[in-house]
């Protein structure tokens, strides 16, 4: 994943999504951006590979 798209990706779950709020709800309490970018990250390898 090119540096461009990764940082159009994080603009539209962080700042137009707000993709972070859901760890308010219960169900994903126990997650956090750090999840969120961990899912992304593994995506990316996964593409690579």
């Amino acid at each position: 994943m090119t540096t461009s798209l990764r940082s159009t990706l994080d603009f539209l779950l962080y700042d137009w999504l707000q993709a972070e709020s859901l760890n308010t709800r219960e169900r994903f309490a126990d997650h956090s951006r750090e999840t969120f970018d961990a899912v992304l990250d593994t995506f990316e390898r996964i593409e690579r590979e």
